[in-house]
């Protein structure tokens, strides 16, 4: 099952992007040690609003995707985090590219902005209904938290995270085709979305569509190759089938 977004990761044990910034004595370099000290400050802060003000002054879309492409990984983790909590849709590819990078720390980052962005899609107030909801269903009351996502997908109609999660609890409550329908809803919303891929896959898995299950999990690696957990469930599957299925992963 796909992992609950986490609000505020933990890079200690990355390179510290303010040092690097440091480095290279230029007008750019200053400004991007400026983000990496916004950034430290919201850290230790948890001043979402404030951060945000900062980018939104000093940072255009474009530019941070500049900085996401950049060579140095740390530079890269940077932006992955400016832009998770700048969101919006323009945000999402940019940090889906980056999901194939070679180097972890940057993947990392990128996955965890994306949770950020896909949360908060609708607004703050409705990312802490949609939080709601995932606690709701770690708490395995699976019944409450279908009716939370289902009040925010009345108001909401076209985010697929809140598909994503009631996919995940029709999943865990056992109704399997209701799953597949909201993990569908949710890719045909948001192709990037890798974790309603897995949870697509998952479904038809349950299903015994198996073929149909094998599709899903490669859309997710295609997506997201480092993705954990998902080769293991192409095993499975390709053991349940018992043949070789007519494309690789």
């Amino acid at each position: 099952m796909a992992p609950s977004a986490s609000e505020h990761p933990d890079f200690s044990s990355q390179s510290d992007p303010v040092d690097s910034a440091r480095s290279v004595c230029s007008p750019v370099s200053v400004q991007v040690a400026s983000l990496g000290e916004a950034y430290t400050q919201f850290q230790i802060t948890n001043d979402e609003i404030a951060f945000l003000r900062f980018i939104r002054l000093h940072w255009s879309v474009g530019d941070l995707v500049q900085l996401l492409n950049s060579a140095e990984s740390s530079l890269a983790v940077l932006a992955s985090h400016a832009l998770g909590v700048l969101g919006g849709k323009a945000s999402v590819f940019p940090l889906a590219g980056a999901l194939r990078r070679d180097e972890t720390d940057v993947v990392g980052a990128a996955e965890d902005a994306l949770w950020r962005v896909w949360f908060t899609e609708f607004g703050r107030d409705v990312r802490r209904r949609l939080r709601e909801a995932v606690d709701l269903i770690e708490q395995g009351r699976r019944f409450a938290a279908i009716a939370v996502l289902d009040h925010i997908l009345e108001r909401d109609p076209s985010f697929s995270e809140a598909y994503h999660q009631r996919a995940l609890a029709y999943y865990l409550d056992d109704a399997h085709a209701k799953a597949l329908r909201d993990a569908l809803r949710a890719v045909a919303i948001n192709p990037c979305h890798f974790g309603a891929h897995v949870q697509a896959g998952h479904a038809h898995a349950a299903l015994h569509q198996y073929e149909a299950a094998l599709m899903c999990y490669h859309d997710a690696l295609c997506v997201h190759p480092r993705l954990p957990g998902v080769r293991q469930n192409i095993r499975r599957i390709r053991g349940l089938m018992g043949d070789v299925p007519s494309f690789t992963v």
